[in-house]
């Protein structure tokens, strides 16, 4: 089979599992996969990233101790040879320019170029050990696995967090996030969990990353759900770093599940999609925290 088949046929297996998860946990879906982040994030162990997009769930739905992953060349290059187990398929895709074709302006044309990669977790490496106190690239954060980055997190956003409500929402036309008061909640925890979730609502802003044009008026009413499954994804990775679980199940989500199972039964993009644009609403929020704190340091 080639690196492309195998690749869609990974992307479909993760389709399958959620839809499992969604028809046998109901609204509680995504506590495995929680769970499993709460160890650190999927990364290479040579390079010291994190996988991202629809990758980090392909890698984060194994049951491995470890998180760390690499290529078997670069296992290989270390000096290990010998594997267990079969590799996970992960894929990268990167905009480039063309060397032979170009515009009408006579500059290069651009186009994303897909490649595939098979993975190896370090568990299934012969001979190695991650190093005593090994730590991943999440948790090298001074304030990992705590409320107070979740706290920075938000402050570092900017965002327009009003309390006093009587439940937490995101209003686009007027870009500002409504909140319960801390006290509410029955832990800081799931203070921090929800706003996280409505946060990552707040980066599809017009003035943020664009990402949903129909909460102006425009396109299928559907794709309010697709937009919670973002925000389900996004704030399950921010809960991950930040150690905030809500411990609860969301009303309002209850009515998007039967239009998540059509759309994951219907549509093979839906899940890759959004889990992407998770990881880029994430991502934004990442660095603009990291960008606040290099500020204070300075």
């Amino acid at each position: 089979m080639k690196s492309t088949q195998q690749a869609q046929q990974a992307i479909e297996n993760l389709n399958n599992q959620v839809l499992e998860l969604m028809e046998t946990a109901g609204t509680d879906w995504l506590k495995p996969w929680t769970s499993k982040l709460a160890k650190g994030l999927p990364h290479n162990y040579f390079n010291k990233r994190n996988y991202n997009g629809v990758n980090l769930w392909l890698l984060a739905c194994h049951d491995y101790n470890s998180t760390a992953w690499a290529t078997r060349k670069q296992w290989e290059k270390a000096g290990y040879t010998e594997f267990e187990g079969e590799p996970t398929v992960v894929t990268l895709i990167k905009k480039t320019k063309s060397a032979k074709h170009k515009n009408e302006q006579g500059d290069p044309i651009q186009y994303w170029l897909q490649r595939h990669y098979f993975v190896f977790n370090s568990d299934q490496v012969k001979g190695f050990q991650l190093p005593e106190g090994y730590t991943t690239p999440d948790q090298n954060h001074a304030l990992h696995g705590s409320c107070a980055l979740a706290n920075s997190i938000v402050e570092a956003s900017g965002a327009d967090v009003r309390h006093g409500d009587t439940k937490a929402y995101f209003v686009p036309s007027q870009d500002f996030i409504g909140m319960p008061n801390a006290d509410d909640f029955k832990n800081l925890d799931g203070y921090y969990a929800t706003l996280l979730h409505e946060l990552t609502h707040w980066t599809g802003h017009k003035e943020r990353l664009n990402r949903f044009k129909y909460l102006d008026g425009e396109g299928d009413r559907s794709q309010y759900a697709f937009e919670e499954l973002v925000a389900e994804f996004g704030s399950a990775q921010l809960c991950a770093l930040t150690g905030a679980t809500s411990g609860e199940v969301r009303e309002d989500h209850a009515k998007y599940l039967n239009g998540w199972l059509k759309a994951l039964r219907d549509n093979p993009k839906y899940l890759p999609q959004a889990m992407a644009l998770a990881n880029k609403s994430t991502q934004y929020l990442l660095d603009l925290e990291a960008e606040a704190s290099a500020s204070e340091v300075a």
